[in-house]
């Protein structure tokens, strides 16, 4: 199709280009004949086109001679332009033209329209008569039109066909040419179906197979990288996996580390942080991950302390630590330490950095409890040893002589050194539980019996205070196996508790409840009571309440923590209940036998 039409467009532009030329020569041709005749006309003598015998004799004989139609008029016009002699084709009106009045304007040729339709070529000259212009002679002829003469068709159309016939010549070869193309195409097209990689077999001269043949190179070439390219990506494939599972590897120990962790790379940006760092910040671990610290650290000390990590590190920096106690926790402090990473390759050269978070909050509480202990043991210590120096200097003075002085010494004496070694014994029984060096020795007892003795015990010292002492036990209370010393010292310490902050007058009641899977042993008083601000601090050692009820009676706040130790040993609990002066109940609930069986499974 596409031959055909540049065909018909060769052709065509043939037709134009000879059209334009037939129209070109027509109008030579014509304007040869005009200047031709103008001068055979102007050579004749103006009487001889106005006389009356040839009037119309020469301008006839023009028109006549003119056959070929192509003559529209011919005049002889005087000096004004009035025509004297005129002859024109039929339907031709000759144009009025007024002579020029120079002698530049008598002879030449101009263009005129014929009643504004078709244009006329004119050639006009002067007429002289006797040597002086007479008048002026006009000839008129119809200027060629674009069109083709029987003879010009004929040629056109013998012209036009051999190109014609060229097209399907051209179009024939070109199909023999294109034809390995299109197999070539075919074969391409099955390689990218089957997605293979092979040679195409077509055979073609010229540039077409050497097309092929390089085409087919290419596909060798193409085959050989693609065989290097898979191999690279199986040992890629392989690298990488092993790089997975050792990075796998890693942040499974680093989730296991006991301590946050947070691995900052080269530009300071966040690479790594574990589950512990996000829990102690309070935030989740992809708010933290692929951003830079200032982005994500409320805590504008440890932005700072990071930031300078990044600006100092080299292999020469060890980094100082950073103590921070975190802004939405305050009970939390945090001792941060980062370590440079180094290339395994390159020592100078640093990957990154990584940061420990360490968790301090137990090492200063217990730093804070330590000094505590100490001020609170010198404190209870002192004061006996005082009270001891004090009357050891009264004996030794005049106060010495009286009787009565010295059985007052003698027995203030006493009561310090039972408290001294109250409080020092308590002091090592505390130790040994903390340290895990006190051994619970158990064994069946008789808990009636048990509490029996060490109520009387109690009892009988406390009569002095002017108080009531109950106890209500079950005939059939079940043994228990437990430490009998330890669980001695504990009762012991609840009812002097509850002997010291009696009012006068008031009781004091130790009684026992069994269940079908405990035993409940409490001591009740009716005292000064304990307020909820105390009852959240009184199972610590050394604390003392601030109250003045509570100033006012002795205690060095050892006895509860100690029995509370003393109770969990033997898998129990210790409670209380008590409300500001109504008195207290503390309560120690110990499994039976069935019952710590039925936990265990």
């Amino acid at each position: 199709m596409i031959i055909v039409l540049a065909s018909l467009a060769v052709i065509g532009f043939i037709l134009v280009e000879l059209i334009h030329a037939q129209l070109n020569a027509r109008v030579t041709e014509l304007r040869s004949r005009g200047v031709n005749l103008m001068r055979l006309l102007a050579e004749t003598p103006y009487a001889q086109f106005v006389s009356d015998e040839s009037r119309r004799g020469i301008l006839h004989v023009i028109y006549e001679s003119a056959n070929d139609g192509q003559l529209a008029y011919a005049a002889v016009t005087d000096l004004a332009g009035k025509p004297q002699s005129q002859v024109a084709a039929p339907g031709v009106n000759i144009p009025g033209i007024q002579p020029g009045a120079t002698p530049s304007d008598w002879l030449g040729e101009r263009t005129l329209s014929l009643d504004g339709a078709r244009e006329i070529m004119e050639f006009h000259a002067p007429l002289f008569a006797e040597g002086d212009i007479a008048g002026h002679v006009r000839v008129g002829y119809f200027k060629p039109m674009l069109g083709l003469d029987r003879q010009q068709i004929s040629f056109f159309a013998t012209l036009s066909l051999p190109i014609f016939l060229l097209a399907p010549l051209f179009y024939f070869l070109l199909r023999r040419e294109v034809r390995p193309l299109r197999e070539a195409s075919g074969e391409i097209q099955s390689l990218i179906e089957s997605r293979a990689l092979s040679t195409v077999d077509i055979r073609a001269s010229g540039e077409l197979g050497d097309f092929i043949e390089r085409f087919n190179s290419l596909i060798e070439f193409m085959r050989g990288r693609i065989d290097n390219l898979e191999g690279e990506q199986s040992r890629l494939l392989t690298s990488s996996k092993l790089l997975t599972y050792q990075r796998m590897r890693v942040e499974t120990v680093l989730q296991a580390f006991p301590e946050a962790i947070l691995v900052l790379d080269d530009t300071g940006t966040t690479n790594y942080a574990n589950a512990r760092l996000a829990n102690l910040l309070g935030c989740k671990i992809e708010d933290i991950v692929g951003r830079k610290p200032r982005e994500w650290c409320d805590d504008p000390s440890l932005r700072e302390y990071l930031s300078q990590l990044r600006a100092k590190a080299s292999p020469a920096y060890a980094a100082g630590d950073l103590q921070i106690t975190l802004s939405h926790a305050a009970s939390k402090t945090l001792r941060v330490k980062g370590y440079p990473l180094f290339s395994p390759k390159e020592s100078a050269e640093i990957l990154g950095t990584l940061v420990v978070f360490h968790d301090v909050s137990e090492e200063m509480l217990a730093k804070r409890g330590r000094g505590e202990f100490v001020a609170h043991v010198a404190h209870e210590l002192k004061t006996p040893l005082n009270v001891l120096a004090m009357y050891a200097e009264a004996l030794q003075g005049e106060d010495g002589s009286s009787e009565a002085f010295r059985v007052e010494a003698v027995n203030v004496i006493g009561d310090e050194v039972a408290r001294l070694s109250g409080l020092i014994n308590n002091l090592l029984s505390i130790t040994k539980i903390e340290m895990g060096h006190l051994k619970v020795e158990t064994r069946r007892v008789k808990l009636r019996e048990f509490l029996q003795d060490t109520f009387d015990n109690v009892s009988r010292s406390g009569r002095d205070a002017n108080l009531s002492f109950k106890l209500e036990l079950p005939d059939d209370i079940s043994p228990v196996s437990v430490d009998k010393d330890l669980l001695r010292i504990a009762i012991n310490n609840l009812l002097t508790n509850a002997i010291k902050y009696s009012n006068p007058g008031g009781t004091v009641l130790l009684r026992a409840v069994e269940t079908d899977d405990a035993i409940t042993v409490s001591v009740k008083d009716d005292g000064i009571g304990i307020s909820a601000q105390d009852q959240e601090h009184i199972f610590s050692k050394f604390y003392r309440s601030e109250d003045d009820e509570v100033r006012n009676r002795t205690g060095h706040g050892l006895g509860l923590a100690l029995a509370r130790d003393i109770v969990h040993l033997h898998h129990g609990d210790l409670r209380v209940v008590s409300e500001p002066g109504a008195g207290a109940e503390f309560i120690i609930e110990l499994d039976k036998d069935s019952g710590l069986l039925q936990k265990a499974i």
